[in-house]
């Protein structure tokens, strides 16, 4: 309704554009502005909370239907800064313990975008062991090593093979943030683990005692479970 309201598209030397307040309004030009905001944002609480409202209002591709090349520009780079606003929430997650939710946004984030960095593709495998456990993440694995061959030619790094053999043997090198506090001799309140519960923290900690993974206190001081129930 507001397209065909007299005004709403301007012409200037044969080039179109729309209303500067139209334009203002829509959801693409919103995703923007939020975007910006989150970029310069130094508050990670707040940085999430903008990643979010701009991924909330990205629901598809642009213009899916139409296939002129200047839309397909357009597309491409909202489905890159779409992937990065997801990589940099997946981040934002993980600072803050809640590892259900990084994996989800970096799941969404390589499937947007693919060819983003393996070092990403390593991230998942990770996140997918911590969350869902080995066979998820080896599973993996296999899919983004039959992509490589089929659609690039190529075959993963060889830190990629070898640290899926290393959650196949149940060793995972990523210590959760909200672990690492635990192992460090914090005590936490049963709500601040984030999707651990105290059984998985108990067996999370033991995997990282028989790795010996250091920590900035002695894992002689670690009495488990650390956690606060009431």
């Amino acid at each position: 309704a507001a397209l065909q309201r007299r005004g709403a598209v301007l012409e200037d030397r044969s080039h179109y554009r729309l209303e500067p307040e139209i334009l203002a309004a829509s959801d693409v030009q919103r995703f923007t502005e939020l975007l910006a905001q989150a970029e310069h944002s130094v508050d990670p609480d707040d940085k999430r909370c903008l990643y979010q409202s701009a991924l909330e209002l990205n629901q598809g591709d642009y213009l899916p239907d139409e296939t002129a090349d200047w839309v397909s520009e357009i597309r491409a780079q909202y489905r890159t800064a779409s992937a990065h606003a997801l990589l940099e929430l997946s981040r934002l997650h993980h600072e803050r313990g809640d590892c259900a939710a990084s994996m989800n946004a970096l799941e969404r984030a390589l499937a947007l975008d693919p060819l983003t960095g393996e070092d990403h593709h390593q991230q998942l495998m990770l996140c997918l062991s911590t969350v869902r456990g080995k066979y998820a993440a080896v599973e993996y694995y296999r899919r983004y090593v039959n992509f490589l061959r089929a659609d690039l030619g190529d075959t993963p790094m060889l830190e990629t093979t070898a640290l899926a053999g290393r959650i196949k043997d149940n060793i995972v090198p990523c210590i959760c943030p909200t672990v690492q506090r635990l192992l460090n001799g914090e005590s936490l309140h049963l709500n601040e683990l984030g999707c651990y519960n105290a059984l998985r923290f108990e067996t999370h900690v033991e995997t990282e005692r028989s790795l010996s993974i250091a920590s900035t206190a002695p894992l002689t001081t670690i009495t488990a479970p650390l956690v606060t129930r009431a």
